[in-house]
């Protein structure tokens, strides 16, 4: 079994390389969407300022994703994001909380940062040579500040 620090040490490296994807504005959106989706694990919740959603499925995963890195370009924010810090909080020898604070780079506007909280649980038999994945994520600061930009984001 993996270490569980090393383990979620090496997602967030993968993981913050499939969402820097996104920065090249010539790659589609599927392709940094499928290369993101890899990383949550069947059946994770997302926490969003005290509204829960439960993804089911990769189809699910993806299409959540695609809305998100959407709702970023619609909002002339794009999708130039990457990672800025990371820290591991083992919770167990399976599961560890993650926070990463991401930069995102607009490109008309002062970059902004925020940090979401991501679980970490140790999965065997995942693509890619992947130890885990994402079993839910907190990304309250994230919509937090989309509110505070664009008070009419879930209208």
């Amino acid at each position: 079994m993996a270490d569980i620090t090393t383990a979620a040490q090496s997602t967030i490296a993968a993981y913050a390389a499939a969402v820097a994807k996104g920065s090249d504005a010539t790659a589609p959106i599927s392709e940094v969407v499928s290369a993101m989706a890899k990383f949550y694990l069947p059946a994770w919740t997302s926490f969003t300022l005290g509204m829960s959603f439960a993804f089911k499925d990769d189809e699910s995963t993806q299409e959540g994703i695609h809305d998100e890195l959407t709702r970023l370009q619609s909002m002339g924010l794009g999708t130039d994001i990457h990672l800025e810090n990371a820290r591991v909080e083992p919770i167990s020898d399976l599961s560890a909380a993650c926070w990463l604070t991401w930069i995102l780079k607009p490109k008309d506007e002062a970059p902004w940062r925020f940090t979401i909280v991501y679980g970490f649980r140790i999965a065997p038999d995942r693509p890619d040579g992947l130890v885990g994945g994402w079993e839910w994520v907190n990304s309250d600061q994230e919509y937090a500040q989309l509110l505070a930009r664009n008070p009419r984001l879930f209208s």
